[in-house]
């Protein structure tokens, strides 16, 4: 991953504190690229949700290859609820 995509992934995880923050990394002409997404959780502080108009929107841009969250009270492993939805998906997880 570029330095460049993770900074923004970083700062984005930095401005939704206190909040779990999510994103999307996509390939797009062969070139990563992060798209921060709003956390439509009822328990934003606890797990995150994508919004399913973003999700799209971020598909019909490029190809998706990792879905990106934060655990920002916790350590940057997966939980149970992760390491689920992650053998759901068949796409990689990030945890900032």
């Amino acid at each position: 991953m570029k330095d460049e995509v993770y900074s923004e992934i970083v700062a984005h995880c930095r401005k939704e504190l206190p909040n779990e923050s999510c994103g999307l990394v996509i390939l797009v002409e062969q070139e990563e690229r992060y798209i921060p997404c709003t956390n439509i959780s009822t328990s934003p502080t606890e797990e995150f949700c994508i919004s399913p108009a973003e999700y799209a929107d971020a598909e019909d841009l490029g190809e998706l290859v990792a879905i990106v969250h934060s655990h920002p009270s916790g350590v940057p492993s997966p939980s149970i609820t992760d390491r689920t939805s992650c053998n759901k998906w068949g796409i990689s997880w990030l945890i900032v």
